[in-house]
């Protein structure tokens, strides 16, 4: 027994294609903080005995940690190493899960979800540079769109299981005791299988304010940069929206939400699994193309409905998870894509690359959603401005015609 678990040990260790495997439940962090608590959403009102704008804090909060974290955790696993920083953030992430879990305040709990957000900003980051570590071009797609699939894998069992820990131990917080569980664990698993690539060159010094710049304005990260953040937007809108517009809104169970988000979740994952198959046959620039109209389709159904006819479930869910079979298949595809140029300073542009997707995400969120939620169109709108500019971004800057065939000659999966 003790041999075999050696060999299984050195094998995760030293074969690029189970990176996934290693890395597979850090990138999952986030999500699960997220999508566990998001049934609980409505009644916390209630609970802290505080305003909705509050409520909508938590969630915002978080956000906002995620993006700003990953500006400091991402350069640092480039200067002190990938496996010392992510031990740090899954640290904190504990640290945080276990704050949440007893405090009674508001206010405290808020600064709680911050911090629990800045642990799981550095798996998430730290696992994006570390398949960029090993893999390249159309490997590196693949393998983005496979650890996207993961992440999706999260909010199809965690809005249940949370709902089933609520109900078995009479309280919503226990959600975070198992939580925190998890990230001790994580903590053991890393300790044990991450072998850090012995050939990724470490930076001299923390990045300056001209590394970033040189980042932001590189054509190809421009190009696609924004089609991640429109992904992450469309999915952290329906996460902030649908449990008012589903449950008080419309009437449904918490039970029912749950089961139509963890729906969600599995296209998200099938899309994701299925992306590296779509692209090899049609390329990514003509997946992403396709993506992209779905969305704007989706939504101008949606903002239709909105205002020229009643509410309808079926025809809501029908706009909501088209959206997320188009974001599944085209965000492996645009990070690989946007991360394609730099070698020596993996996690800063991981960083920066997450951080534009966190923030907008937070700051669509902060402007579009407040309580009470009666109308679809909250979700629509921002989401066909954000199609609209990715679409233009990728496909009709000065650009474009070069990018447009480098992409292609990048997305042939051998």
């Amino acid at each position: 027994m003790i041999v075999l678990s050696e060999k299984l040990i050195v094998q995760l260790q030293n074969k690029k294609t189970n990176i996934l495997f290693v890395v597979g439940p850090m990138v999952v962090l986030g999500a699960l903080a997220m999508d566990i608590y998001i049934p609980f959403v409505p009644m916390l009102k209630a609970e802290f005995q505080t305003t909705s704008f509050n409520i909508q804090a938590t969630l915002n909060i978080f956000m906002l940690f995620m993006a700003f974290g990953q500006l400091i955790i991402g350069p640092m696993s480039d200067y002190y190493g990938r496996k010392k920083m992510l031990l740090v953030s899954i640290f904190t992430y504990l640290l945080g899960s276990l704050a949440c879990f007893f405090t009674q305040d508001i206010y405290l709990f808020i600064a709680a979800r911050g911090l629990q957000a800045m642990g799981s900003c550095g798996g998430q980051v730290i696992a994006y540079a570390v398949v960029k570590d090993y893999a390249e071009g159309s490997q590196a797609q693949r393998l983005f769109s496979y650890l996207m699939g993961i992440v999706g894998m999260a909010p199809i069992i965690a809005p249940p299981l949370g709902t089933t820990l609520a109900h078995y131990f009479g309280s919503w917080r226990v959600i975070f005791i198992f939580l925190s569980l998890y990230a001790l664990v994580a903590m053991v698993y890393i300790s044990i299988f991450f072998k850090e690539k012995k050939t990724v060159t470490q930076q001299q010094e923390l990045p300056s304010l001209a590394e970033i710049r040189y980042i932001l304005l590189d054509p190809t990260f421009k190009q696609w940069a924004l089609i991640p953040a429109l992904s992450l937007t469309g999915l952290f809108l329906f996460f902030a929206m649908s449990p008012h517009y589903i449950q008080h809104y419309m009437g449904y169970s918490r039970w029912a939400y749950s089961l139509i988000f963890s729906f969600n979740a599995i296209l998200y994952s099938i899309g994701s699994f299925s992306a590296p198959r779509i692209i090899q046959r049609y390329s990514a620039t003509k997946v992403i193309q396709l993506g992209l109209l779905i969305i704007m389709t989706a939504t101008c159904i949606m903002i239709a409905q909105s205002y020229l006819a009643s509410t309808s479930l079926p025809l809501f869910l029908t706009c909501i998870y088209s959206c997320c079979i188009a974001y599944a298949l085209m965000q492996g595809a645009a990070m690989g894509l946007a991360l394609e140029s730099f070698k020596h300073n993996l996690g800063l542009a991981s960083a920066i690359l997450g951080s534009v997707q966190f923030l907008t995400a937070t700051l669509i969120g902060t402007l579009f959603v407040h309580p009470p939620i009666e109308r679809s169109a909250i979700f629509a709108l921002p989401m066909l401005l954000l199609a609209i500019l990715s679409y233009r971004a990728a496909f009709a800057n000065p650009f474009s015609k070069k990018s447009y065939r480098d992409a292609a000659a990048l997305t042939t999966f051998s």
